[in-house]
Order: C-alpha cells, then sequence, then structure tokens
C-alpha cells in the first residue's frame, strides 16, 4: 500500500510540475466553425454533383426510350399479357419514336429485311421453329458502329419456350442474349396457361459485311397438353416475328448513341405466311376406354402389392 501511494504522489507531483511549465490552452472555436462551414460546403457540393449526375442519366434514359433494355421488359411495364394489337400499338407508339435519326430519317441508310425462309422441324409436342432472316445494309456505314439484330416471336397459345433450355444455348454462344416473357410456368395445360413471348439478341458485324448477311435462327418450342378433341389434335398459327436492329451511332464528334431501328420488309418477303403446327390432344370418344384401362390398371397393381405382402412375409426381411 505504501508503495502505491509514494507512486501516485510522484505522478501528482510530475503533473503539477508540467503544468506549471506549459503554455495555457486555448479553445479556437472561431477556427474550428471555418472548418466546420468548409466541410459542411464540400458535403453538399459533392450531393449537388452525385444528384446532377443521376438526373442527366436519368434523362438519357427517357431520351433514348430505355433502349438498352429488352424489348419485352419494356412490353410488360405497360401490359400484363402478350396481346398481338397491344404489342402491335406498342411498337408503333412507344418504339417508333425512339428510332435513329440518322437511319429512320435518310432511306439510302436504312437496312432492308427480308425472311427467306420459316418451317418447323421435327414432330410431335417438341419441334424448333427455323427462321432464315436475310439483312442488306447500304454501302455508307460510317455512322453505323456495332449493331444486334432483335428477334421477338409472339409465341401462340398452347406454345412454350423452357427458359433454362434457352440459358443453355446463351451459354454455348448460339445466342447473345435469350429471354422468355410472359407466363413461364412449364406444367401448366394450355386452358391454364397465357401467351408468352421470346426475345432472342445476335450480334451483327456491319463493318465487315460488304451489302449484307443472312442470319439463320432455330428456336426450341414445346407443346402445352391440349384440351380433348374429335380429331386429336389441335392446330396453332405463328404469325409473323418481330425484328430490330439496335446499333451505337457515332455523330462528327466521335460520341457514340443506342439507337434502335424497326426494320420493314421488302416486297419479295414471304413474312406474311402463316405456319401451322398440329400439336398432340386426347380425343373425347376415348375418353371412357382410357379412364376404364387406367382405373383397372391401378386396382391390379394394387391388389398385386397386397397379395405380395401377404403371401411372402419374410421379403421384407431378407431384402
Amino acid at each position: 500500500m505504501g508503495g502505491v501511494a509514494l507512486f501516485a504522489w510522484v505522478r501528482g507531483q510530475k503533473s503539477r510540475r508540467y503544468l506549471r511549465g506549459s503554455p495555457p490552452v486555448r479553445l479556437n472555436f472561431g477556427a474550428w466553425g471555418n472548418r466546420s462551414a468548409k466541410m459542411n460546403g464540400q458535403f453538399c457540393l459533392g450531393m449537388l454533383l452525385i444528384f446532377c449526375s443521376i438526373a442527366v442519366a436519368a434523362a438519357a434514359e427517357a431520351e433514348s426510350g430505355g433502349l438498352e433494355e429488352c424489348v419485352g421488359a419494356l412490353y410488360f411495364r405497360k401490359y400484363d399479357s402478350v396481346d398481338d394489337l397491344h404489342f402491335e400499338t406498342f411498337v408503333e407508339q412507344e418504339l417508333s419514336g425512339s428510332s435513329c435519326g440518322a437511319l429512320a430519317g435518310d432511306l439510302e441508310l436504312m437496312p432492308v429485311l427480308s425472311v427467306s425462309e420459316r418451317y418447323l422441324i421435327g414432330e410431335g409436342s417438341h419441334r424448333r421453329l427455323s427462321t432464315t432472316i436475310r439483312l442488306r445494309f447500304p454501302l455508307a456505314k460510317t455512322q453505323i458502329g456495332s449493331c444486334e439484330v432483335i428477334f421477338v416471336e409472339r409465341l401462340p397459345h398452347g406454345v412454350f419456350a423452357d427458359p433454362f433450355e434457352l440459358q443453355h444455348l446463351q451459354r454455348r454462344g448460339v445466342f447473345k442474349e435469350a429471354s422468355v416473357f410472359g407466363d413461364t410456368n412449364l406444367e401448366l395445360p394450355s386452358f391454364l396457361s397465357n401467351r408468352s413471348l421470346v426475345e432472342v439478341h445476335m450480334d451483327v458485324d456491319i463493318a465487315s459485311l460488304s451489302n449484307g448477311m443472312d442470319i439463320k435462327l432455330e428456336l426450341p418450342l414445346h407443346g402445352r397438353y391440349q384440351p380433348l378433341d374429335d380429331r386429336g389434335y389441335t392446330d396453332v398459327e405463328f404469325g409473323a416475328p418481330d425484328l430490330f436492329l439496335r446499333c451505337k451511332m457515332h455523330n462528327q464528334g466521335g460520341e457514340g448513341r443506342s439507337c434502335l431501328s424497326i426494320l420493314d420488309e421488302d416486297g419479295s418477303s414471304p413474312r406474311h405466311e402463316r405456319i401451322t403446327w398440329s400439336l398432340p390432344s386426347g380425343i373425347k370418344a376415348h375418353t371412357g376406354i382410357v379412364s376404364l384401362v387406367t382405373f383397372s390398371s391401378a386396382i391390379l397393381s394394387t391388389l398385386s402389392i397386397v397379395f405380395a405382402s401377404m403371401r411372402y412375409p419374410d421379403l421384407k426381411k431378407l431384402s
């Protein structure tokens, strides 16, 4: 205890000596206030710059009409389901005005579209829709940078595309991007499901082309379970696909701008020809027979299991 008290007394003496020899401490509240005001000003300036950047980005997105997004995503922001009339109205009102001036204003710079072939591959409920697109570009392509073709297929009622299958094709490099919008429930029958649309993006190297190119696209599709029919199948028809061209346009200052152009067909395109797919379905006349056979098979299977368990009680022990 004595040692502790002595140590405390020595420290107290040193502290008093230090305080007597040191100058008095003066608090400069004015300098602190100036520094605080300066920091607040810098903070406000930084926040103002952030808000200005957000406003400029929002204005640029509004000016371009959200062209960097998928067409299907823009459509489903306004509508809840796929409807041909709604989609055509959406394209005419929402997308036509966002086309590039350099592409839409000058006919000599407009790409020309023709769908040369369109047919179904395979049989039954799992088939592929093949479409060959012919694109012809103008000779003057100085303002056009990188481009991509956007292929939109509005699927008829009773047909769906597997999004997981499309993602697998995208990972393999078959498509640049592939998405399904609308009803993506793969297990629903036709009479409980809604329509969907498929959007596929493909890169186009315009600079390396002389005047055009052919693009062949095979879209894997599947048929849903159809309601009973007297013929044993249900016919569904495919309409014309919707094609868009998204390009990076360069002005005289070298600045790039993303533009979306709606491609129009030329006179030689068989684009309006409809394709019919006959999806298999059950026959109404066979309903009684199928129900009887199914019920009988279930009863016989149950009786066989019960008989085997009673006839061979030690079978479970042996296994």
